[in-house]
């Protein structure tokens, strides 16, 4: 298990592009981000992505 790289920055300027093509709405997939994620990385950063995408 590794840390999830979070760049918010980039997610906030692919959001932009994939509206600018059309796309209404953005899914994300998370996979093992359970507790033990949390526990040794921290709580992800669901919030602040929210935000990168504008929701």
């Amino acid at each position: 298990m590794k840390p999830l790289p979070f760049y918010e920055e980039v997610i906030r300027q692919d959001a932009e592009y994939y509206r600018s093509l059309g796309f209404s709405r953005q899914t994300n997939f998370g996979v093992w981000l359970g507790e033990d994620y949390e526990q040794a990385f921290g709580e992800p950063p669901i919030a602040a992505y929210a935000r990168a995408i504008g929701k």
